[in-house]
């Protein structure tokens, strides 16, 4: 089967190998797709292993995935281009790939003359898609004047904008190609089960995954303050696991109620059912003290009434109530009361910034 080399670019763009399947190496795309499989389930187990947290670790399994996806690419233009392919350069196949690869950036191939237009070219042309890309990916708007909801959006609206802005940069510079061509209006010359699945392949890498994986199994998160001292510190860098259930002593990440959307971390200290009091500076948990290797004092010289001592309180069902390690400075559960189970994201369970610190957390 003859495929035109930018078109099993495209596929293989959209998953690695399958360009490479197209243009008849079977086998060879096989090698290409467990690569990238490989690649990315290395990075997964990174994250989820609690052990795992030297960063250079993930540093090589994104690197090995960026060369996969890459060097798949290039690959599969190759592949066709020896297979039969048409060898021009210049052609709206060439614009399309170009364009799934980084929406503006097939534009840029058409419209520049020299090579060294390309990049600012296609930083014009897609200045669009950077800016959402960094909406969806990054803790903070790329512009400061931002408002909070443009890094707020529904899994919906993420998924349509992204798949929206990248069909028309595509669909454009394929149009856009075909004119500078001096050709008729057509559908790429593709067979069309290969097609529907390059189509089916990019609306399912187009899903918010991203958003899906912080809402509902991990997220990482930055600390804000010192309140963990010496546990964590100011700029810490840590993941966090999606849980339900936790235990005295889990290190929590959760939204205090009354400030919904700021993200805190504290440690567990009281749990449901059980009654709580501290008492100069010492927690009691049903009357009994508290064994606790997680409190620092700092401030032992001064005394003050709500921080060194709470009146006993009961745990409520399904709520926690939560302390910094560090005593003498945290905002908790002694100032904004218990933590419902529904306002809490998950268990931190690994340090990963800064390396000479990086580790499990227990």
């Amino acid at each position: 089967m003859i495929v035109h080399p930018w078109l099993a670019a495209a596929l293989s763009l959209l998953l690695p190998g399958l360009g490479q399947i197209a243009a008849g190496r079977r086998l060879r795309g096989l090698i290409w797709v467990l690569l990238c499989a490989g690649s990315l389930a290395g990075f997964l187990w990174w994250i989820l292993d609690p052990v795992r947290s030297n960063v250079a670790e993930a540093g090589f399994w994104l690197i090995a995935l960026g060369a996969t996806e890459l060097g798949s690419w290039v690959d599969a233009y190759w592949v066709a281009r020896r297979a039969g392919g048409a060898p021009e350069l210049k052609s709206p196949e060439g614009a399309l790939a170009l364009s799934i690869f980084f929406p503006g950036l097939g534009h840029a191939y058409l419209w520049a003359r020299r090579w060294w237009l390309w990049p600012p070219l296609a930083l014009v042309c897609g200045l669009p898609g950077l800016l959402l890309m960094a909406v969806l990916a990054l803790e903070e708007p790329p512009v400061a004047a931002w408002p909070a909801w443009a890094l707020h959006w529904p899994g919906w609206a993420a998924f349509a904008a992204s798949a929206g802005l990248s069909a028309a940069a595509a669909s454009h510079a394929w149009r856009l190609g075909l004119r500078r061509a001096g050709q008729p209006l057509r559908r790429p010359e593709l067979a069309l089960p290969w097609l529907g699945l390059a189509v089916a392949v990019w609306l399912t890498a187009e899903l918010p995954w991203e958003a899906w994986l912080k809402d509902h199994l991990i997220r990482s998160f930055r600390i804000p303050s010192a309140s963990m001292e010496p546990t964590l510190r100011e700029g810490d860098r840590l993941w966090a696991r999606r849980a339900t259930t936790f235990s005295r002593g889990d290190i929590v990440v959760f939204r205090p109620p009354d400030r919904p959307q700021e993200d805190y971390i504290k440690r567990v200290i009281g749990l449901p059912g059980e009654r709580i009091e501290v008492r100069r500076q010492r927690v009691y948990i049903d009357g009994k003290p508290l064994a606790d290797p997680w409190g620092v004092h700092r401030d032992a010289g001064r005394r003050q009434p709500g921080r060194d001592d709470v009146m006993p309180l009961t745990v409520p069902e399904a709520s926690y109530f939560v302390m910094g390690d560090n005593r003498d400075n945290s905002r908790d559960s002694r100032y904004f009361g218990f933590v419902p189970v529904e306002s809490v994201y998950g268990r931190a369970y690994k340090l990963y910034w800064p390396r000479a610190r990086s580790g499990p957390l227990k």
